[in-house]
């Protein structure tokens, strides 16, 4: 777990990732990694701010100088994006390129089919987005019928079969809970969470013969487009890789 600090304490600095909780974060080690690689002397730390504190919290950091935010969760919403720029008072979301520029990594063009797993908060983002860059998405979500996307396909069964990539965006790593995964075929599972240990969806797709990534890709190129929309550089992304924990 990472240093972090509680927003009414934290030092002056100037970007952050905030978010309760928050020590998970890997933030802090790749936009320092292209702070170095671009010869910029900054600092970017981690920061606690709990649900219904975000308004005040970045404000707060505002007074004491920070540049910029990464939001995680649970206070997007509040937010209304995961990335600000607290100078110009804007901000942006680049869930959806950071998502589809990682599925492009890993080698998957659109027109592949994707499954996804989830109806939540997270899927929301994602699905228009596959679908206008093209790719040819169905999800299974136990709430499917909350699903308010027109034209989207929903499956009854969570079948790998004929399906290029299966996206978990769910919750269900995080508590360590199993998913129902017919697994049939090859292909690629993500995982939109990431840590060192194999979650158990990964586990399951890798026993099945699938190959299977966490969210880490997902991570670098979010903290590559929030780089270089607070900055106006591109930023070296095999050095912020290369700071991920292995």
């Amino acid at each position: 777990m990472g240093e972090f600090f509680e927003w009414r304490e934290t030092p002056a600095a100037d970007f952050a990732v905030v978010g309760d909780p928050i020590a998970q974060s890997w933030s802090p080690q790749i936009h320092s990694a292209a702070y170095r690689a671009a010869g910029l002397d900054y600092r970017y730390v981690s920061i606690r701010v709990p649900g219904g504190e975000f308004s005040l919290a970045s404000r707060h950091l505002k007074g004491l100088g920070y540049r910029g935010l990464n939001v995680t969760a649970p206070l997007k919403m509040e937010a209304g994006g995961n990335t600000l720029d607290l100078f110009r008072d804007k901000v942006i979301s680049t869930d959806e390129a950071g998502f589809l520029a990682a599925l492009n990594h890993h080698g998957v063009v659109p027109r592949g089919r994707v499954l996804v797993l989830g109806a939540g908060g997270t899927a929301r983002v994602l699905l228009p987005a596959l679908t206008k860059a093209g790719y040819r998405v169905s999800v299974w979500s136990r709430r499917r019928h909350e699903l308010d996307i027109p034209r989207l396909d929903t499956v009854s069964e969570p079948n790998s079969g004929g399906f290029d990539v299966i996206v978990n965006a769910t919750s269900a790593s995080l508590s360590g809970e199993e998913l129902p995964v017919k697994w049939e075929g090859e292909g690629l599972a993500m995982e939109l969470s990431y840590s060192l240990e194999l979650t158990p969806f990964m586990k399951a797709a890798i026993d099945a013969g699938w190959r299977a990534v966490d969210g880490r890709e997902m991570l670098v190129q979010q903290a590559a487009l929030s780089f270089e929309w607070w900055l106006g550089v591109v930023p070296d992304i095999k050095a912020m890789r290369r700071a991920l924990p292995v």
